[in-house]
């Protein structure tokens, strides 16, 4: 964007600025100068000579900030914040402090390239002396220039991961953010790569110091998160299964909230094994189910090595075991045999069908993209395979039509798919509550309003969600604009109603109770999707009724479906108070430092004087980490345990490998490919000379004239 630009160069000049002003500093120094306290502010370095005229430069720091030989600190670490602040290298002139009398010895970072080589004597060097730490040496002169302003951020002191660094690094991977985006996103927090504090290749390093901490330990640490779910949120629900060998194979689990999605809108789920997993291939695989809004929700999950019958059965025992063994009236999964088995032998009470997104996807690769595209086949097919209206054997004609018209009556794809019809086509369900509410395992508001004067849609819109309101209204317009009498019967208390649908040029038969107000339609509607059908509800406006009566009205699809359990467990009876008042914290102090934006600068100075001061208090109280003990912290798990569970062995399931890519997703990655000019036949295409077609057939036909000749 031009703002970003306009800030970038902006920037650019600023800093410019400062290195301008800098080295107009360094030029203007005095030579031979012995206080460099004493110097005014606008000389930042100091240049003098030795005896031998040799160059010595000092930075100008205030006195008190200067330390003295025989200076006492408390500790050593007291030692080097005091004198971090003037950036001398705290050595011995060897690279070691000198430590007596049981101190440590720290060993400074060494580069590769080390700046004695200069033979810099610049240090300082501390001896423990009575309990106390005291300067032994102190030389702050340098041999060399000093960094410049610009460049101090690329000094080894300041480049080092802070808390917030490593907690970004994180919070960034679980979004599968690299340390690269992490690095560009703190850059934009702190306005400017030099105010980062590290490099990105510190950024990079300590990814890969969490995946070596991780190691050998993914699979207990996963374990254990697990667990600690378990025990600080109510209703957490999970399961792992390992082999002889203690390896991970199994893993499901399901929190308060999806149980209770379960308990709300667990009619009909979808069980759908994907393909894209983890680094050991496992199969994850998701139970999904629709709610009162019409979109997709999560029942539970579960992280499985093979695809195989075994796998399946354990992991559909332990969600019926997660949802107290209430079973679901429809399960909907792929063809997979492994799949069809377990679904008939666990959920025993469960009608299942395949999924028809994967089935009709296999149609243009069956028949061909041409049939497709240049006839009305597929578009016929569609209209046969998901109407919901249609009765059995007139799918069966309809069908059967079809494969004649086109002479694939003896297609062996389709004749296996017509065999299993009875798992897949919508005709054969609808009879089934809630049938047709999930037919694929694959996922696709404003206030409503009014359309029509009948009191019926009022009704329905202050009972109804959004979502669903809008579907039983297009069936109240219907009822008005496409509904007529057909014929009429009465049968004692019973009256029965020939409604001719225009829409879809049938009639329905309504059964209407005159005594109870209940009525049924031969459409079915209701059974499939829990909604009054145009038919039905054209009946129901002669008769004035004003209201959907309550038996017709189902709870998973009114606004308070969700409050309608009211035994369903709350996951938020555990709440970790510390990491609410820190996530707090953390929102107030953005808000903060944006209103600063808007104010005069001496609150800025002030905020960072406030906080400058607290970290030091919270540095004082605070004992060191250890590096494993700064991971556990960040990572929230603990390393101290046994090693008891060991990562998966990389899976070799169906979608671990290279994936074999069909005739139609070749065709489209061809087609997006930008078109190029042929150096040789001069066309444009998505050839190049390397491979043109003219090309070969010519040199083919050079070699065959060639060989006619020597003969």
């Amino acid at each position: 964007m031009l703002i970003d630009m306009a800030s970038d160069v902006a920037n650019n000049n600023m800093q410019s600025d400062v290195a301008n002003n800098d080295m107009q500093s360094e030029i203007n120094c005095t030579p031979n100068v012995q206080s460099p306290a004493a110097l005014p502010n606008q000389y930042p370095l100091v240049l003098s000579h030795t005896p031998g005229g040799s160059e010595e430069w000092v930075r100008r720091v205030e006195l008190q900030f200067i330390p003295t030989v025989g200076q006492v600190f408390s500790s050593l670490e007291e030692g080097f914040r005091e004198n971090r602040q003037r950036v001398i290298p705290i050595t011995d002139g060897n690279g070691d402090i000198d430590n007596n009398s049981g101190i440590d010895s720290i060993k400074s970072a060494r580069r590769r390239v080390k700046i004695t080589r200069i033979v810099c004597q610049a240090h300082i060097r501390f001896a423990s002396q009575d309990n106390v730490i005291v300067v032994d040496q102190f030389h702050e002169r340098h041999n060399h220039r000093l960094s410049s302003v610009q460049d101090r951020d690329l000094q080894k002191l300041s480049r080092s991961l802070s808390i917030f660094h490593k907690q970004l690094i994180i919070d960034h991977s679980k979004l599968n953010i690299g340390p690269s985006k992490s690095f560009t996103i703190c850059k934009e927090y702190v306005n400017g790569y030099s105010n980062v504090g590290a490099s990105l290749i510190e950024f990079k390093n300590f990814q890969r110091d969490i995946k070596c901490y991780i190691g050998e330990r993914d699979a207990q640490l996963f374990i254990d998160r697990f667990k600690k779910l378990s025990e600080t949120k109510k209703g957490f629900y999970f399961a792992y299964h390992v082999d002889a060998s203690m390896t991970l194979c199994w893993v499901f689990w399901a929190d308060a909230e999806a149980i209770r999605n379960y308990s709300c809108f667990g009619d009909a789920i979808s069980f759908d094994p994907t393909y894209g997993t983890n680094k050991y291939c496992m199969v994850f695989t998701p139970f999904t189910g629709v709610d009162h809004h019409k979109r997709f929700v999560f029942f539970g999950a579960s992280l499985l090595s093979n695809e195989d019958e075994e796998s399946f059965k354990w992991t559909f025992e332990n969600f019926l075991k997660a949802m107290s063994q209430k079973e679901p009236q429809c399960i909907i999964t792929d063809q997979d045999p492994a799949i069809k088995n377990t679904v008939r032998s666990v959920f025993k009470n469960s009608r299942h069908r395949f999924c028809m997104w994967h089935i009709m996807g296999k149609v243009t690769d069956k028949v061909g993209s041409s049939i497709c595209r240049d006839t009305d086949f597929l578009s016929r097919l569609n209209s046969i395979v998901w109407d919901s209206d249609l009765e059995p054997f007139e799918f069966e004609e309809k069908w059967t039509e079809l494969m004649n018209d086109f002479e694939m009556a003896d297609h062996s794809w389709f004749s296996a798919m017509f065999a299993i019809r009875k798992n897949w086509i919508p005709a054969y369900h609808r009879d089934l509550p809630m049938g047709c509410i999930l037919r694929t395992t694959q996922s696709a508001h404003s206030l409503p309003v009014t359309v029509t004067p009948l009191h019926l849609e009022a009704h329905a819109a202050s009972v109804y969600t959004h979502s669903i309101f809008y579907e039983f209204q297009v069936e109240v317009k219907a009822a008005i604009m496409s509904c007529g009498v057909g014929g009429f019967t009465r049968e004692q208390d019973i009256e029965i109603t020939d409604v001719d649908d225009a829409g879809t040029c049938k009639i329905f038969k309504v059964f209407y109770n005159i005594s109870t107000t209940a009525a049924t339609c031969t459409c079915k509607l209701f059974e499939r999707k829990g909604l009054l059908c145009r038919h039905i509800l054209w009946v129901y406006s002669g008769k004035g009724v004003r209201s959907i009566p309550k038996r017709y009205i189902l709870s998973r699809w009114t606004k308070d479906a969700l409050n309608s359990d009211k035994n369903v467990v709350d996951d938020h009876d555990f709440v970790n108070s510390n990491q609410t008042n820190l996530s707090k914290v953390w929102s107030e102090f953005h808000e903060t430092v944006s209103l600063l934006k808007t104010v005069h600068d001496v609150h800025v100075e002030e905020l960072s004087r406030l906080l400058v001061e607290f970290r030091e208090k919270i540095f004082l109280q605070a004992e060191p980490l250890t590096k494993d003990q700064e991971m556990e912290m960040l990572l929230g798990c603990s390393s101290s345990s046994d090693i008891t569970i060991l990562p998966p062995t990389k899976s070799n399931n169906k979608g671990s490998g290279k994936r074999l890519r069909s005739t139609k997703a070749q065709c489209i990655e061809k087609a997006e490919k930008p078109k190029r000019l042929c150096a040789y036949c001069k066309e444009i295409g998505s050839h190049d000379k390397r491979n043109c077609v003219v090309r070969i057939a010519d040199e083919a036909a050079a070699k065959e004239g060639n060989k006619n000749v020597r003969k």
